[in-house]
């Protein structure tokens, strides 16, 4: 299909050269007026115009061709082209060009919107939520308790010093870290006034020796002069009853009687002042021996006090906290250094109520004292990714902390000479195992929710459930009701659900079990 052809552009014969004759079917009266050019020129117009007119066809041939009309230019009567050839604007076809735009606009834009509609709303079909479960049962289990402590001596001293003075020695190995035997002299003080205090008691408790001496020589003195004493009046009595019998005879005279009365009376009157000295002797030896047993306390204190000035180590162990120097003034009282046994080392463990009560033989209340032997403990210790172990044993309880609600349970290592020691303030981590195990209807502790709540799947959906919990150890809770044997207890972290939702089994888990 090829365009139509415009009318023709040549003038009708006797019309001026610079005047245009409207095209067919163009408005009357609309003319377009061009001067005349010059030859060249209008040549070069018409190539130009030919060359539009042949783009112009071309993109009417894309376009699937229409019947509007195409301006072409007028060929001369020889087959030339006319050199006055103008192209003829469409204004029809022009018009429907725009208009054609505009409605692509238009469908361009209403598909913008409709493309930003939202999609009504389909309601979602519920999906099951999947789950990994636990079977409630009854169960036997003998979990493994683990606490974390710091390892401390089984016992330690503060050594003070007793007296004070000057340190004249210092043991050269008293420092920190070393290790000393028992009975080891580490300190020295000046002992100078001790000693002269000492020989000043002493000859204190010898003068008050010498004087109870004294009473009790005195003293067994006049127990024997008061036996004679009692035998001469004994006599002088019996002489003064014969000269009475007498002198009722008439044999003896008034006189000889008188003078066996006087004798009488003196012997009676000496044996009582012997009784009497013998009584007064008594307590005076009394006092004596009072004031020997003070000055024999006191020379005793002074050569105790003489002895501390050579300060020894109560027991072999480890050497921290030094603070003596050599020849510095010590005060009575003052800290010197501290030793530890470093041969047994013990761990207070903190354990809940409910590890403390199984580990002590499952009692009702908090154990006391010594526990039930544990089937095992175990002490480890990390070190530049190093793990040390350490075999120990369960030797008591500490009181409950009423802070904490805790026990600890104190754990003894013995270090055994060849093999690493464990030492003071290293942390640690300790697992021990009771020998009497856990029964009942357990629960893993993770299956507990908030406020002791627990998901359950009956049906394929989810229940929820407040069963009454009672002991709880090493990581198991003891269900006592509110929940019956074989039901299946959610122990997945669940968020945002709701009771009924829809659940899938995906895990049957099974707890590792002790027997």
């Amino acid at each position: 299909m090829t365009p139509p052809e415009d009318a023709s552009l040549e003038p009708p014969p006797g019309s001026p050269a610079g005047t245009r004759e409207p095209a067919a079917g163009a408005s009357p009266g609309r003319t377009e007026q061009r001067e005349a050019s010059p030859p060249e020129a209008t040549v070069s117009e018409a190539a130009s115009a030919q060359a539009r007119e042949a783009d112009r066809v071309s993109s009417f041939a894309a376009s699937g061709g229409t019947d509007e009309p195409q301006a072409t230019p007028r060929r001369g009567g020889a087959g030339g082209h006319d050199p006055r050839a103008l192209e003829v604007v469409d204004w029809r076809r022009t018009g429907l060009a725009v208009g054609g735009v505009f409605v692509l606009c238009a469908v361009a834009v209403a598909a913008v919107v409709l493309s930003r509609r939202k999609p009504p709303r389909v309601a979602p079909t519920p999906s099951r939520v999947g789950v990994r479960v636990v079977e409630l049962r009854e169960r036997a289990v003998r979990p493994e308790i683990v606490a974390y402590a710091r390892a401390r001596p089984s016992r330690y001293a503060i050594v003070s010093a007793r007296v004070g003075g000057e340190a004249v020695r210092v043991h050269p190995r008293l420092e920190g870290g070393a290790t000393l035997p028992a009975g080891t002299a580490v300190i020295e003080l000046d002992d100078a006034d001790y000693r002269v205090e000492a020989q000043r008691l002493t000859a204190l408790a010898d003068a008050a020796k010498a004087e109870v001496d004294r009473l009790r020589a005195q003293i067994a003195s006049i127990h024997s002069r008061v036996d004679v004493a009692r035998r001469l009046r004994d006599l002088e009595g019996e002489q003064l009853q014969r000269i009475r019998e007498q002198h009722g005879e008439g044999v003896r005279t008034d006189r000889e009687l008188d003078t066996a009365r006087i004798s009488a009376l003196r012997a009676e009157d000496a044996l009582l002042a012997l009784e009497a000295t013998r009584d007064q002797l008594g307590p005076q030896l009394a006092a004596a021996r009072a004031r020997l047993a003070e000055a024999r306390a006191r020379q005793r204190r002074a050569e105790l006090d003489l002895e501390r000035t050579r300060i020894r180590l109560p027991f072999g162990g480890q050497i921290s906290h030094v603070q003596i120097e050599q020849h510095q003034l010590v005060k009575a009282g003052q800290e010197l250094f501290v030793v530890s046994d470093d041969r047994r080392m013990e761990l207070p463990a903190p354990l809940s109520l409910g590890d403390a009560l199984l580990l002590g033989g499952g009692a009702g209340t908090p154990p006391q004292g010594s526990p039930e032997e544990a089937e095992e403990i175990s002490v480890e210790a990390e070190a530049d990714g190093v793990t040390y172990r350490w075999s120990g044993r369960l030797v008591r309880f500490e009181p409950v902390d009423g802070d904490t609600q805790t026990v600890r349970a104190v754990v003894e290592v013995e270090n055994h000479a060849g093999r690493m020691p464990l030492l003071n303030e290293v942390f640690c981590r300790v697992r021990l195992r009771p020998a009497a195990p856990l029964r009942g209807l357990l629960l893993p502790e993770e299956a507990l929710q908030e406020r002791g709540m627990v998901y359950v799947v009956r049906d394929g959906r989810l229940a929820i459930a407040t069963p009454r919990i009672g002991r709880r150890a090493a990581g198991w809770v003891l269900v006592e009701e509110g929940l019956e044997s074989g039901e299946q207890v959610v122990v997945s972290p669940l968020e945002r659900v709701v009771e009924g939702t829809p659940l899938a089994v995906v895990e049957v888990v099974e707890p590792e079990e002790t027997p």
